[in-house]
């Protein structure tokens, strides 16, 4: 499945790129972290470069008081939903 990332998330991508690079990082040795509202993006980069897998610390899961801080981020949470299933059937 294609998803259209933002530029936010293409610069992130980069980020994490060079720093995973820079220090001789495989991506299969890789695991995010994320809390919270951070957990989002923990959980997304993780499936979205294929890394290892995600910690979750208390994770924000209601979307109503996402969508009311950030706009567009309910697309984006479905998407990420969405890839998460299809992923686990594997």
């Amino acid at each position: 499945m294609l998803v259209m990332k933002t530029n936010q998330e293409k610069k992130k991508i980069k980020i994490i790129q060079k720093t995973l690079k820079d220090f001789n990082i495989e991506r299969k040795n890789t695991i995010t972290v994320g809390g919270s509202m951070g957990d989002y993006a923990s959980i997304l980069f993780a499936f979205d470069m294929s890394l290892r897998g995600d910690i979750s610390i208390h994770p924000q899961i209601n979307q109503q008081s996402l969508i009311e801080k950030e706009t567009g981020i309910k697309h984006n949470i479905n998407k990420l939903i969405k890839k998460i299933k299809n992923r686990s059937k594997i």
